[in-house]
């Protein structure tokens, strides 16, 4: 017969270290909306001519360098 022999996981141990790695998670994930978000916005604001970037703040060129979505909605 074989014997089987583990090393028991602390359970506060085991929890912290999950809770960590699911917040982790969640923060990607909401870094990534938020860039694709402001993707998005920048396409759409790509719409406006010249003059209504500037009275609204942004520039042109800055927008473009956002990497706007393409065929974004």
């Amino acid at each position: 017969m074989v014997d089987i022999t583990y090393a028991p996981v602390e359970a506060s141990n085991f929890w912290a270290r999950t809770k960590a790695a699911l917040a982790a998670i969640g923060n990607r994930i909401v870094e990534a909306r938020m860039r694709e978000a402001q993707r998005q916005v920048a396409y759409q604001l790509l719409a406006f001519d010249d003059a209504t970037l500037k009275d609204l703040g942004f520039d042109r060129a800055e927008l473009q360098r956002m990497d706007p979505a393409p065929g974004a909605h």
